[in-house]
């Protein structure tokens, strides 16, 4: 899997909504993505979404714990108490500086039912997985037991067509987002074998560069 990569390091801010188009075996998603600083503006939890993606540095202590905060509140709304949640741990580049540990980050996953991942923007270091899962959250939150047959169904029938490659690629690539999520929940699961061919989102480092800009500064 692979990602486009323009310039990670630039510092100019662009909108605070971001769209990112990703081609999986051939599908085409799209992500909208709207930026929002949970310490200056509350009118993020009012906003219509399908998921909330929570960015933190595993540098910083601070910025996780304000990050678990967020999740706090919303798992205590009743609108958004069973919304999807995934947080991203960015600058795994930085593991000499790591003052969160992954130990802290799962459990915590485990106590409030979120998705956790560890990324680096810099590096372009599991974004692709990042992005596979989003999509596959969403999906499986809009109608969860219809999207996890169908998931498994097609990839029966992918196994015996090679004309239906591309539709396999998309379907494995979320079943593997699938199975993590439940390795992370603590569920057995078989060893996963099939890849993911293709997968390049558009313009991608810009947008997490954004996110990352628009965090605000802290001191540990």
């Amino acid at each position: 899997m692979t990602s486009e990569c323009r310039n990670p390091f630039a510092t100019e801010a662009d909108s605070s909504e971001n769209t990112v188009s990703i081609n999986i075996g051939g599908q085409e998603s799209e992500l909208k993505f709207y930026e929002a600083d949970p310490q200056n503006d509350d009118s993020w939890i009012d906003r219509e979404v399908h998921l909330y993606l929570l960015l933190y540095s595993i540098d910083s202590r601070t910025s996780f714990k304000q990050a678990m905060y967020v999740v706090e509140r919303l798992r205590e709304s009743a609108s958004t108490r069973h919304m999807p949640i995934v947080m991203a741990g960015n600058k795994v580049d930085l593991e000499r500086k790591r003052t969160v540990s992954k130990a802290d980050a799962k459990n915590m996953a485990l106590t409030f039912g979120f998705v956790h991942y560890e990324i680096s923007v810099a590096l372009n270091h599991d974004v692709d997985d990042l992005l596979v899962g989003l999509i596959a959250e969403i999906k499986e939150s809009i109608n969860p037991q219809r999207e996890l047959a169908n998931i498994e169904n097609q990839q029966m029938t992918d196994r015996n067509s090679l004309k239906a490659q591309d539709r396999s690629d998309f379907k494995a690539a979320i079943r593997r987002f699938s199975q993590r999520k439940k390795k992370q929940m603590g569920v057995e699961i078989e060893a996963e074998t099939n890849k993911c061919s293709h997968l390049k989102p558009s313009n991608l480092i810009d947008r997490f560069r954004n996110w990352r800009i628009s965090l605000p500064k802290l001191t540990q």
